[in-house]
Formats: structure tokens, sequence, C-alpha cells
């Protein structure tokens, strides 16, 4: 059934929404702008009343995407909690697409980018550093880690932790059970905890 909204905002909202999904199960490159008319029961007229070509409207996922990502990451460490379930809640939304098999949008998007994109890229992984940097930082301030803590070091495992299990499952295809993500989290988060923090 065809979506009926009266509001301009919503009807390019939920256009957006839809150019997500399909951008992120198909890639940049092997969409084109009737796979996502098809999956919004819209026709093509509306996508080009609001988005001139299909690069302009993937810069406009790209930037909501990012938009709702770093607004959970601040809603994640801006919370009163202690740093190690802080990481904990962390690494488990990051694994969250690994665990389903669904692709990374950010990371498939990375690979296929226009040129236009990847300044927005690198400045959400800049940003999304950033956030886990100060709350580190908060944490050895307030004495729940060890005052001779390095808060790249922690966070460099964290992001490491994630990308070693992207390249595992997507690149290289090994099946990878939600259980010993879960796992392998638990026993990041046990080293971190003995190694670094105080209680």
């Amino acid at each position: 059934m065809k979506p009926i909204f009266d509001d301009p905002l919503k009807m390019k909202k939920y256009i957006i929404e839809s150019a997500i999904s399909v951008f992120a199960e198909k890639g940049y490159a092997s969409t084109n702008m009737q796979d996502i008319a098809d999956l919004a029961g819209i026709s093509r007229g509306p996508l080009y009343y609001y988005f001139n070509n299909k690069a302009e409207l993937y810069l406009a996922a790209l930037k909501e995407t990012i938009r709702l990502q770093i607004e959970r990451y601040h809603e994640i460490f801006g919370r009163e909690a202690f740093i190690i379930d802080k990481i904990r809640e962390d690494l488990q939304y990051c694994m969250t697409a690994l665990k389903s098999g669904k692709k990374d949008i950010i990371i498939v998007w990375q690979k296929e980018m226009p040129v236009e994109a990847k300044a927005l890229i690198d400045n959400y992984i800049q940003t999304l550093y950033e956030i886990k940097i100060d709350s580190v930082r908060k944490a050895i301030a307030g004495g729940e880690m060890n005052q001779n803590t390095n808060p790249k070091i922690i966070v460099d495992l964290m992001f490491m932790l994630y990308e070693g299990i992207r390249v595992v499952i997507f690149d290289l295809g090994i099946k990878v059970e939600a259980d010993e993500i879960d796992e392998l989290i638990e026993s990041s988060i046990s080293q971190i905890k003995n190694k670094y923090c105080t209680e």
C-alpha cells in the first residue's frame, strides 16, 4: 500500500529510512532508485522530487544514520553508571548487527562511498572515538580506573575487538555464533576490569 503523508518532511524522512535499508542490504553500487521506490511503496516521482539523484539520497541516508548512531553513543556514555558497564553496553550495541548477520551499514558504505561521503565517515569515527575517550578519562579522574591508565589503549581495544569480529564474519565469511561473541565481550571486559579498574 502506498504511504500517504500530508507533511512533506514526514515523506522525506520515510524515503530516507527506506533508502537506509536498501543501501545497507545491497550496497551503494548495486542499488538504484527503483529499488528504494519499491521498498517505500511509492513511484520514483516522489524520490526525484526530494532528491536529484542516488548520490544525493545516499548522502542524506548516511547523515541520518550517523546522527542516530552518535545520539545512541551519547546515551550509552552519558548515563550514570560505572565505566565497565558502559564499555559492556557499548560493545553489545556495536555487536548487534554482527550477531544478526546483517551487514554493518557504516562499514558497507565506507567501502563503496562516493567521494563526498568520506569526510562524513571520517568525522563520524573521530566523534565516536572522542566520546569514548572522554568517558574513560572521566572514569580515571573519578577513581574508577587506575590513574596511570592510558584512555587510548582502552578505546583502541574496543575498536579492535569490533573490527576483528567484523572482518571474520563479513570479509572472511566465517560464521560466529551470538554466544561466542558474547563470550568474547565478557572476556575482554574481564581483562579490562582486572588490569585497569580499581574495584
